[in-house]
C-alpha cells in the first residue's frame, strides 16, 4: 500500500508525465492526425520493422509484428493461431504486470496477482501450438500512454518515431475479426482512464485519442466508423482521429510482399 507520501510522489510523476506530452498533443489537436502526420519524415519506418514477434499492446512494449492484449490472451484461440500463422509470426512474448492477464485471471477464478503466471502458461502454449520460441519481455515505468494507435491490415510500431506521442499499438490482420479488434480497443481506453493510466488528467480538453491507422481512405473512415462504438461510456474525453499509411510505406510493403512471394 502506498503511503500519503509516496501516493502524492506518484500523482506527480504520472502528472509529469501527462504534461511532457502535452505540447504534442495540442499540435495534433489543432491541426488532426493527418495533417500531423505529414510532418515526420521518419514516419515511414514505423511501417517498415522486420520484427516477427507477437507481442503485447502495451505502450512500454517496443517490439512486435502483431500487437494485442497479452500477446492475444482474451482472443478465440482458433482465431488467434491462424492469424499469427497467417501474419508468419516467428515468437510469442509475455510481460511481467500485464493488465490484459490480470484480467484474464479473475475471469478465470484466479487473483490478479496470478497474472504474470497466467500471462506466461497462454504465451508458452500458443508458442507450443506454433512451434515457435516464447520469449519474456521485461517492461519499466508506470503507464503513459496518451492514445491507442489501432492499425488496419498493417504493422505499425511508433517506438523511436520522433513526434509520436506514447501509445497502445492495436492491429487488425487478416484473421482477427472486428469484435476481438474492438474488444482490444476498449481495454486499452480501461487501463488508460484506470489507476495504472494516467485516469483523471484525461479530460474533454485533453482527451484520449485513438488513433485509426490504414492503407486506404476507405478503410480509414470504415476503421473510425467502427471505433465509434467503443467510446460511448467516455463522452468527449475521447477523440477519434487518424491517418492514411504514408506511400512510401506501403511502397516499401508492396516490395517485401513480392520478395517474400519470390522465395516460396
Amino acid at each position: 500500500m502506498l503511503t500519503n507520501h509516496n501516493e502524492d510522489e506518484h500523482l506527480k510523476e504520472k502528472a509529469e508525465a501527462f504534461d511532457a506530452q502535452q505540447g504534442v498533443m495540442e499540435e495534433i489537436g489543432k491541426i488532426r492526425f493527418e495533417k500531423y502526420a505529414e510532418t515526420l519524415p521518419n514516419l515511414p519506418e514505423a511501417f517498415d520493422r522486420a520484427d516477427g514477434r507477437c507481442s503485447c499492446m502495451d505502450g512500454r512494449i517496443k517490439v512486435g509484428k502483431v500487437r494485442l492484449p497479452g500477446s492475444g490472451i482474451d482472443t478465440p484461440r482458433a482465431e488467434l493461431i491462424k492469424s499469427l500463422k497467417d501474419a508468419g509470426v516467428k515468437s510469442v512474448t509475455w510481460h511481467p504486470g500485464c493488465g490484459a492477464a490480470a484480467k484474464k485471471a479473475v475471469e478465470m477464478g484466479f487473483s490478479a496477482n496470478d497474472a504474470d503466471t497466467v500471462a506466461q502458461k497462454f504465451s508458452e502454449g500458443v508458442a507450443d501450438e506454433l512451434g515457435i520460441p516464447c520469449i519474456k519481455l521485461e517492461v519499466e515505468g508506470n503507464h503513459k500512454e496518451r492514445v491507442c494507435y489501432c492499425a488496419k491490415n498493417c504493422e505499425f510500431n511508433p517506438d523511436g518515431i520522433e513526434g509520436l506521442p506514447n501509445g497502445f499499438v492495436v492491429n487488425d490482420l487478416d484473421g482477427i475479426s472486428k469484435e476481438s479488434f474492438l474488444k482490444a480497443v476498449e481495454l486499452s481506453l480501461s487501463i488508460a482512464f484506470g489507476d495504472h493510466g494516467f485516469g483523471a488528467l484525461f479530460t474533454e480538453e485533453n482527451p484520449f485519442v485513438l488513433v485509426a491507422i490504414a492503407k486506404t481512405q476507405e478503410e480509414l473512415e470504415e476503421t473510425k466508423a467502427e471505433l465509434m462504438g467503443v467510446v460511448n461510456n467516455f463522452g468527449k474525453k475521447v477523440h477519434i482521429d487518424g491517418f492514411v499509411a504514408p506511400k512510401a510505406a506501403l511502397k516499401a510493403e508492396a516490395a517485401d510482399e513480392e520478395l517474400d512471394a519470390a522465395a516460396q
